[in-house]
């Protein structure tokens, strides 16, 4: 089925989930999940969900009509998937000393679950990552406003989902579609931050097109031209996240000390699980690249590529080789699953305080492929390890390290 039949007709939730519930089966405990009566006192988290669902096909017929079919298939799928992780996150808590229903992480742990899942409506897989990443942060709209940030998380924001315009809708969305007594103040709260986001020029795209003109301009006596590129690419890479941790006030303040990027170590970290084509990529890299491959460390050690209990001795190896690589100035790829933010960071901050250019490589495949995969691979991992894996993956963001590259592992 085409993605575009979803604006064939106006479908409601029931509808969809009778299609595709057991692809995602937390749409089917909608209906079990309570929400607390005092934000919520539409209902439980079908009920919510359906609201959203209608708000945001009156969106897409009246004020977004204008919208490319596309943006509008990817907003309809975002309501239906914001809450995905509600059945699984809602608890209760002591708040002022009122018990509370809350859904903790839900945003984040939703993302994470759906990275895995196949995506709906024959959706590409760049379709169904900004379908994800807009149920990943569409709780840091009001966040902003109501800790009166300025314009650099609103940078950062803006690279994590297709547009802050498409995020504020999803929320308008999300606040007409529930019951609450604050409820005309939490739209004026998305008012603020659209009018905050328009102020800071990057409401509907935040690029910096000029930025490797410049570069090319500054640093035309470059010896090679794939030099010339691959600087050009780093200043920008490095430039947004100076700008977003606000270490810098303009992108040109990044020329001035750009000059020594060339000399930097590229340090890849890879992020994937088992069977997600991670080696089929790295095999394809540069051979200036040195190749730190965990599992190949272990295969070295007593317990073997099977065992766990060594997991502290490789990684000691292993960063060991990166420090020891980074000292010199080498490329480097970190060969590991690199599915947890921790696995990631500890690479990553190590590379950084080396002054190295930092990319996560992660690579998008669906359960059912991953799983078959790893029947026919040389080293195959135990099912149960392969499902822990997905269940603990981390959704890989902006500004983790310098770039973040999707491989899409079909």
């Amino acid at each position: 089925m085409h993605s575009h039949s979803l604006l064939s007709k106006q479908w409601t939730l029931k509808e969809f989930i009778a299609l595709y519930g057991n692809d995602y089966p937390l749409l089917q405990r909608f209906c079990d999940t309570e929400q607390d009566p005092q934000w919520h006192s539409e209902g439980d988290v079908e009920v919510h969900t359906e609201m959203v669902l209608q708000e945001t096909y009156r969106l897409i017929e009246d004020t977004l009509a204008h919208w490319r079919d596309d943006d509008k298939v990817t907003l309809l799928l975002a309501a239906i998937f914001h809450d995905y992780a509600k059945p699984i996150c809602t608890t209760k808590r002591i708040i002022n000393d009122v018990e509370r229903t809350v859904a903790p992480k839900h945003e984040s742990v939703g993302a994470s679950l759906l990275m895995h899942c196949t995506p709906p409506f024959n959706l590409t897989s760049s379709q169904w990552r900004d379908v994800i990443s807009l149920t990943a942060y569409h709780h840091i709209p009001k966040l902003l406003v109501v800790k009166e940030a300025d314009y650099p998380p609103y940078f950062r924001l803006s690279r994590q989902v297709p547009s802050l315009e498409m995020l504020y809708y999803l929320e308008v969305a999300d606040m007409r579609g529930r019951e609450c007594d604050d409820k005309a103040k939490q739209l004026e709260i998305m008012e603020i931050f659209r009018l905050f986001a328009e102020d800071a020029k990057c409401f509907s795209s935040w690029e910096y097109k000029d930025l490797s003109k410049q570069v090319a301009l500054t640093f035309n006596t470059s010896s090679s031209p794939n030099e010339m590129a691959g600087l050009a690419q780093r200043v920008q890479d490095t430039g947004m996240i100076h700008l977003e941790e606000g270490r810098i006030y303009a992108m040109e303040e990044e020329l001035s000390i750009a000059f020594n990027y060339l000399e930097q170590s590229h340090v890849i970290v890879l992020c994937g699980v088992a069977g997600s084509g991670k080696s089929t990529w790295v095999e394809c890299l540069p051979s200036s690249f040195e190749r730190i491959e965990l599992d190949g460390i272990r295969e070295t050690l007593k317990a073997g590529r099977e065992g766990q209990s060594d997991n502290d001795a490789v990684l000691r190896t292993a960063m060991d080789k990166l420090r020891n690589a980074l000292r010199e100035k080498r490329h480097v790829v970190w060969d590991a699953t690199g599915y947890r933010r921790d696995f990631r960071s500890r690479v990553i901050n190590l590379a950084v305080a080396y002054v190295a250019y930092t990319e996560i490589v992660a690579f998008q495949c669906d359960k059912q492929t991953l799983l078959q995969r790893n029947k026919f691979r040389k080293h195959p991992v135990p099912e149960n390890i392969l499902t822990d894996m997905i269940a603990k993956y981390q959704w890989p963001e902006v500004g983790e390290a310098h770039r973040l590259t999707w491989i899409d592992s079909e």
